[in-house]
């Protein structure tokens, strides 16, 4: 018999085809291949809850003064309002109350100068009085000679002459009415001057009421600066912590914003976190607490920046709209991503994925095909 020339070619074809599904057979069942569940809807977040920075009235945005990430001191303005409005009520109040205080002023000085007035009216007063006592005292002294030497002249009756004796008692007389005229001058003359200073009393008096009610005018009008000062000052929404700009809400000048409406979010340098929302098939029964991840953020490309390493602190039990949400810690790790973790501030977005099991090659085809038969999504109906 003739041998088949292609007899040694397929059996040479067959051991290579079995040692191939060996090769293949002994892959799927001892190789270990690693499952992850994946979300980019996650991002960065401070331990801390942010700080939301609002309006205390409503209003129209005239400017946005930070940007999402930048660093703000504590008072420094985020978002100014249009308080043109109020800033016209101001100046009119301002203006109304400069008016009062010049006018104040003016009757303060009118006021001084009665005082003076009345201080002169007084010097004049002593003075007058002065010159009078002093030619009462005088009159008194020459009348008092005079009596006494109308006296003498009495008690020389019959030593001096008759006439000589009359001139004595009439100029005795004389001078004791002198002493009258000066009394009464000087009565005349006080009673002039306190008339006087009545007048500049009352004036001043007067002038005092109108003096009160300026200033009661004025004290109010100040109360309005005040308020309306207050009023131009809550168009301006101002950090109220240092910390980072964590959310802007992407309002644009001209927007019409309302009262305790969030404008933006801060956050100061706390520990910083990885919140990623997940479908309920990925999370539920696959993330566990303590198993790894890491992060890609999409600000920082990977071949450039690396990835952040991250471990799982908690799952949530319950599903919300968005999905499971899963809590993550940043692990610190030398190389590159220390100074990934170096840029990172709160809000930063990025895909995650988290290792849930180590599987054969085997095992994952069994689970598929019995998702194909179940019917489950990755899987077709049967």
């Amino acid at each position: 018999m003739s041998r088949d020339p292609f007899a040694g070619d397929v059996r040479f074809i067959l051991v290579i085809v079995a040692v191939v599904f060996a090769g293949w057979m002994a892959w799927a069942v001892l190789a270990q291949v690693r499952q992850y569940a994946t979300t980019a809807d996650a991002r960065v977040e401070s331990v801390e809850l942010p700080v939301a920075a609002q309006p205390s009235l409503d209003g129209v945005v005239e400017r946005v003064e930070v940007e999402l990430g930048e660093w703000v001191e504590e008072g420094d303005v985020l978002v100014s309002l249009d308080a043109s409005a109020a800033r016209r009520t101001l100046v009119a109040r301002e203006s109304k109350l400069r008016a009062v205080q010049t006018r104040k002023t003016a009757l303060v000085a009118r006021i001084d100068a009665l005082e003076l007035q009345l201080e002169a009216l007084e010097q004049v007063n002593d003075s007058a009085r002065a010159s009078t006592r002093q030619k009462h005292r005088a009159a008194v002294a020459r009348a008092k000679s005079a009596q006494a030497e109308a006296a003498r002249a009495m008690a020389l009756t019959g030593m001096i002459a008759q006439a000589e004796r009359e001139g004595a008692v009439a100029t005795s007389r004389a001078l004791s009415a002198q002493v009258g005229v000066v009394r009464y001058t000087e009565a005349e003359l006080v009673a002039e001057q306190r008339l006087k200073a009545a007048e500049v009393e009352e004036r001043m008096a007067t002038l005092r009421g109108e003096e009160a009610a300026l200033t009661e005018e004025a004290r109010g009008l100040e109360a309005d600066v005040a308020d309306a000062n207050d009023i131009v000052e809550r168009h301006v929404v101002r950090a109220s912590m240092s910390g980072y700009v964590a959310a802007l809400e992407g309002h644009a000048p001209g927007d019409v914003v309302g009262k305790g409406e969030t404008l933006a979010a801060l956050v100061g340098r706390a520990e910083l976190r990885v919140v990623a929302w997940m479908a309920a098939s990925q999370a539920f029964g696959r993330v566990a607490e303590g198993a790894t991840g890491r992060m890609r953020l999409d600000a920082f490309p990977w071949l450039s920046y690396g990835s952040l390493t991250l471990e799982v602190r908690e799952v949530a039990r319950e599903r919300s709209q968005r999905g499971v949400r899963v809590e993550l810690a940043i692990v610190s790790d030398d190389g590159t991503e220390s100074d990934l973790a170096e840029r990172l501030v709160h809000g930063l977005p990025g895909q995650v994925e988290i290792e849930t099991a180590t599987s054969t090659p085997a095992e994952l085809m069994l689970q598929a095909l019995g998702r194909s038969i179940n019917g489950e999504p990755g899987g077709r109906s049967p």
